[in-house]
């Protein structure tokens, strides 16, 4: 699966549900590269795992994603260069469908190993047309049918109708015929019967022989005549069955007389059974005995093909009567191959530009596969930088998240930046310090205070991660954690309590370097309203206003040792079914300077059985 067709639906899934919807598919999918490279072959596993993907994640019906996806596919080749290519296909929407299946030979040669559908125009009238489409894919038809619908209207202003007329698919293929309903002007035109003309006298014979490399056969598939380069190269053709002489490799067919008929539209590619007899004019001429590969040929879209001593010929089917007449030439890519089949440049027919082709081939072959070479390079080149530059963005996100948090953040890449304020009407403050804190650090060198804060303040953060609560900052030893916000929760009060908790346990393993005394820490903690919002441009904060602030830092102040002191508004917040130990605080003082009554978190019931 080459990457051209995988960027399209990245990009239809980017414009329509956003970028944040593609890296979460990517994450389902498992895909860890930023862009896909147009020329890269990809796992053919990938598209079907995305698009089920986006079903599960975002309810999107799979018929859906894929009648769009190619849709878009369609629009996205207008900017690839594809368009002027795609616009001389066909004089009108017919021919386009008739041509649908050699589309894929012109562009072989820059998508070599291209898996090409078959595509056959089985029935057509006034009102349309029904055409039958092949391929060794599963799970493309509904891609199709977006494809078509798109085209119709891109290159011909034609709004068509499209539905599945049978589904005749097996294990192994793909097999569905689709009626497309639209005006068919040119079935009118092509009905009105042509005058007859009087052709010059030219015998079969002679006729035929212009044509080096023909087949004539009848309905019994029996070989009646053979060009003369065939004849050299495989004896005694004539007579043969076609069927026990060569296999069909496009279209997928099978070979039967009236089958064949019904695909004369179709290019035709065929490959001998057996090896040539490879006769040289020359008995000293030397010719490798080794038979090369078809990778050249079998990465442009054959991909079933053995070795290049069994004759591939491209050509067309022309019913004569009660017979069938094979014009075509073979499949050569350069020099070697032809002389491995067994033929000459002299072997080629004189009235086309096979000999000319050939020979300019062979000298520009090395400079093409240099140009490929590099090509190749720089485009794993790009795809290593932008792993980089995906790293390099991954290791900025999370440096932010921890000045900003990950929620407001989504908010300034979608907003205006002055406007992220928000008033929160139920949140709950916690205020921490350490006792005797000032004493402590006037005993130890800067560095000294600087690590035991960070080793003290990891625990800390670990602490809080447990439980929905974000740190807001900490200022020396103070330390101010904020539940409710950003994310807004009915839980905050009891989460910032278990992390209070959970914070006094830690702090005990930590001790005074003087006195090898545990350290201790008093904290208070309030519920209340708020207003946060990111301050400063140069070094932006999250940061919380209003008087709960004040009112934790108060509550800490006149909290105890290893206590936590929380007001009456957290207090209430807890409900009646709360798993914590609380006592009032007894103190006309603390009581006195606060103007409302404060209680003593103790711990848990859970932990004192």
């Amino acid at each position: 699966m080459y990457g051209i067709l995988l960027a399209s639906i990245s990009h239809y899934i980017i414009g329509s549900l956003g970028k944040e919807a593609w890296n979460d598919i990517k994450k389902k999918v498992g895909i860890n590269y930023n862009e896909f490279i147009h020329k890269k072959v990809y796992s053919e596993t990938l598209v079907n795992r995305i698009i089920n993907a986006t079903e599960e994640l975002y309810g999107i019906p799979r018929k859906t994603l894929m009648i769009e996806t190619g849709k878009f596919f369609m629009e996205s080749l207008e900017g690839q260069g594809f368009s002027k290519m795609l616009r001389v296909l066909g004089r009108n929407f017919s021919d386009f469908l008739n041509g649908l299946d050699n589309l894929h030979e012109y562009v072989r040669f820059s998508f070599p190993r291209l898996k090409a559908p078959s595509f056959t125009c089985e029935r057509e009238h006034e009102s349309g047309i029904s055409i039958r489409y092949r391929s060794k894919r599963k799970g493309y038809h509904e891609y199709v049918m977006g494809i078509l619908i798109k085209a119709a209207k891109l290159y011909y202003n034609l709004d068509i109708e499209i539905a599945i007329h049978k589904d005749s698919s097996s294990k192994d293929i793909t097999d569905v015929s689709y009626d497309l309903k639209f005006p068919n002007k040119k079935f009118k035109i092509d009905t009105i019967n042509n005058p007859k003309v009087n052709l010059f006298p030219l015998s079969p014979a002679r006729f035929l022989s212009l044509f080096p490399f023909h087949l004539v056969f009848d309905k019994n598939l029996i070989i009646l005549s053979a060009g003369n380069a065939l004849k050299n190269l495989m004896q005694d053709i004539v007579g043969q069955s076609l069927d026990e002489t060569f296999s069909v490799i496009k279209p997928l067919i099978e070979i039967d007389f009236n089958e064949i008929i019904e695909h004369s539209n179709n290019v035709f590619e065929i490959q001998s059974l057996y090896e040539t007899n490879r006769i040289y004019h020359d008995d000293n001429l030397s010719i490798g005995t080794q038979a090369e590969s078809l990778d050249e040929y079998s990465s442009a879209g054959s991909n079933n093909l053995e070795a290049t001593t069994k004759i591939i010929i491209k050509g067309q089917m022309i019913k004569l009567d009660r017979y069938l007449l094979f014009i075509g030439v073979p499949i050569i890519s350069n020099i070697e191959t032809l002389s491995n089949i067994g033929l000459f440049l002299n072997d080629l027919s004189m009235h086309d530009s096979s000999r000319e082709l050939l020979v300019a081939g062979a000298q520009q072959n090395a400079e093409l596969k240099l140009a490929l070479d590099r090509e190749m390079r720089r485009g794993h080149e790009l795809e290593m930088s932008m792993s980089k530059l995906d790293l390099e963005k991954k290791r900025k996100e999370e440096l932010l998240y921890q000045l900003i948090p990950k929620e407001i953040c989504y908010k300034l890449n979608n907003s205006d930046p002055n406007n992220i304020c928000e008033v929160c009407d139920s949140v709950t403050l916690l205020f921490t310090d350490i006792v005797g804190f000032t004493s402590t650090c006037s005993r130890m060198s800067p560095m000294e205070v600087v690590g035991m804060l960070n080793l003290l303040y990891t625990s800390f953060d670990e602490c809080i991660d447990k439980y929905q609560v974000y740190k807001v900052e900490t200022i020396g030893d103070a330390y101010l954690i904020c539940g409710g916000l950003p994310v807004k929760t009915d839980s905050h009060a009891s989460d910032i309590v278990e992390t209070a908790l959970l914070m006094m346990k830690v702090i005990k393993n930590f001790n005074n370097p003087f006195n090898n005394v545990p350290l201790q820490m008093r904290a208070g903690i309030h519920s209340g309203s708020a207003v946060a919002g990111i301050v400063d441009r140069k070094m932006p904060r999250y940061c919380l206003f209003g008087e709960i602030t004040n009112i934790t830092k108060k509550l800490e102040t006149l909290s105890r040792p290893m206590h936590i002191h929380a007001s009456n508004k957290t207090f209430e917040m807890l409900g009646t079914n709360h798993p914590f130990i609380i006592e009032k605080v007894v103190s006309a003082e603390i009581e006195e300077k606060l103007g409302f009554p404060t209680y003593w978190i103790l711990g848990k019931y859970a932990d004192k059985k």
